[in-house]
């Protein structure tokens, strides 16, 4: 097996906690505040929003993965919502709602990274993600970053986790072997699309497991 060259971290629930429910939840309380957003008289209820917006149509890709590839924005979404639901909301009503959704920073993963990086590893985040969620979680959280040697992002690179040219394209652009890469992610279908490029891989379960790159 390669030695490893950079090690790769993924954002959401690795780095720092998220609830989607949130972006539901606070657009029911923006409709209800308004009567006339709901000329029907009928607010959408939270799963009926959180399947709209995040659960995959068969065969297809969500609403979110959609943003997250970069192929969509949140005024298509504000559109395809008002749309299906009879409902007013604008995109730059939709843009406080649907980013500010990061909770708990997970300061061991950041101290492990920052140790990696200090034993001489190259150190990324990985994550699919869209651009209102990066610029808010930079916005807010700065101590998240100031020490990453690059960031593979789904809504810069096209492509999500899950998509077959995802980490192939970042063994190309980094210009290492697929196996000199390790990543780290809490979802295990990110983790077999990693392996199935080559790269080596590890589920992330709430709690840093113990790896060269980053104990002791």
């Amino acid at each position: 097996m390669a030695a490893i060259e950079w090690v790769l971290c993924d954002l959401g629930k690795t780095l720092i906690d998220f609830d989607h429910d949130a972006v539901g939840r606070r657009l029911i309380d923006l409709l209800k505040s308004d009567p006339s957003r709901t000329p029907s008289g009928r607010t959408p209820d939270l799963a009926a929003l959180y399947e709209f917006m995040f659960d995959a149509p068969d065969g297809g890709a969500s609403r979110n993965i959609r943003i997250d590839r970069g192929e969509t924005d949140l005024a298509d979404l504000a559109r395809d919502l008002r749309s299906a639901f009879d409902i007013h909301v604008t995109a730059a009503e939709l843009k406080p709602i649907w980013s500010e959704i990061f909770t708990t920073v997970h300061d061991d993963v950041i101290a492990a990274m920052k140790r990696a990086r200090d034993r001489g590893y190259r150190v990324a985040i990985c994550s699919s993600t869209n651009a209102p969620h990066w610029e808010y979680v930079v916005a807010n959280y700065p101590r998240i970053f100031g020490f990453w040697d690059d960031c593979f992002l789904s809504y810069r690179m096209g492509y999500a986790k899950t998509d077959p040219e995802f980490f192939p394209l970042i063994a190309k652009t980094t210009g290492c072997a697929p196996e000199a890469h390790l990543f780290l992610d809490d979802v295990q279908d990110n983790i077999d699309s990693a392996r199935a490029a080559g790269m080596q891989a590890i589920l992330f379960e709430g709690t840093l497991p113990n790896h060269e790159a980053w104990s002791g």
